[in-house]
């Protein structure tokens, strides 16, 4: 029994911080990821979100200087 599985769509991401399963379960087709970011790829973690309105664009003004608490947690996709 052959299987195909798309692996180009329906991506979500969210902050390892607000995980509490761990990965052997995450990475199941039946794990629910309720409150995850859905994201379109490829992308990264600032581009993830920017698509989801949760922070300014980075390239305008000094939005930038405000990203700075994102690099101490892990984002899983």
């Amino acid at each position: 029994m052959n299987i195909k599985l798309s692996l180009d769509k329906e991506w979500q991401m969210q902050s390892s911080e607000k995980v509490s399963k761990h990965g052997e379960t995450i990475s199941t087709i039946d794990f629910d990821p309720e409150d995850w970011y859905k994201v379109e790829i490829p992308t990264t973690v600032i581009n993830g979100l920017l698509q989801n309105k949760k922070i300014e664009d980075p390239y305008y003004g000094l939005n930038l200087k405000s990203l700075a608490g994102y690099k101490k947690e892990v984002t899983i996709f």
